[in-house]
C-alpha cells in the first residue's frame, strides 16, 4: 500500500500558518501582558503598622484607582509601573491617630509569569499575586506589600479585589 504524499490543502494551510506567526512575532506568555491596565472601579486597600506592637494593627483604608503599564522583560518576566489615585480613611480603632502611612504614586515592580499568573516579585511584594485572561482582558488577584523601616508598614488588598482590565 502506497501512502499518499502529504495533500496540497494542508501544505497550504502549514505554509499560511506559519507566515501569519511570523507576521506576529514571538507569542510568549509576557507579551501577551504588554499595555496598560486600569481598575474598572475603585480598588479598597488597608494598611496596617507595627508601631504599636505586634501583631500589625490595621490603622487605615484607602479607595484607589491603580493604572498599571506593564512592559515585557523576557519570555515569562515583566516589568509593571503602577500610578494611583487615593483617598485615606483612619480606622476607629487606630492605636495611633497621629500616624501617617506613606504610600506615594509612581511605584516600579517586576513579575514573573507561569500559564495564567503573574506574580509580582520582590521582597516588599510578597504575595502579590494575580490570574489573567486576555480575551476579555482581565488581572485579578489580592495585592500584599510591606515597607519596614524603624517599623513595617503594610498595604493589601482583600483575596481576589484587587481587579484590572485593559
Amino acid at each position: 500500500m502506497t501512502r499518499e504524499p502529504f495533500p496540497v490543502h494542508r501544505q497550504l494551510f502549514v505554509v499560511i500558518a506559519a507566515t501569519i506567526l511570523a507576521a506576529c512575532g514571538p507569542l510568549t506568555p509576557a507579551g501577551n501582558l504588554e499595555g496598560t491596565w486600569t481598575s474598572p472601579f475603585a480598588t479598597q486597600i488597608y494598611y496596617a503598622t507595627n508601631n504599636c506592637g505586634y501583631p500589625a494593627v490595621a490603622e487605615a483604608v484607602a479607595t484607589r484607582n491603580v493604572t498599571w503599564t506593564i512592559t515585557s522583560t523576557g519570555d515569562n518576566s515583566v516589568q509593571i509601573d503602577e500610578s494611583f489615585s487615593e483617598s485615606v480613611a483612619r480606622i476607629s480603632n487606630s492605636c495611633n491617630s497621629n500616624l501617617y502611612i506613606a504610600d506615594v504614586s509612581g511605584a516600579t515592580y517586576f513579575g514573573n509569569i507561569s500559564a495564567t499568573t503573574l506574580t509580582v516579585t520582590g521582597a516588599e511584594v510578597p504575595g502579590s499575586t494575580f490570574s489573567f485572561t486576555n480575551n476579555p482582558g482581565n488581572l485579578t488577584g489580592t495585592w500584599n506589600a510591606q515597607f519596614c523601616g524603624i517599623y513595617c508598614n503594610y498595604s493589601f488588598s482583600k483575596p481576589r479585589a484587587f481587579i484590572l482590565t485593559r
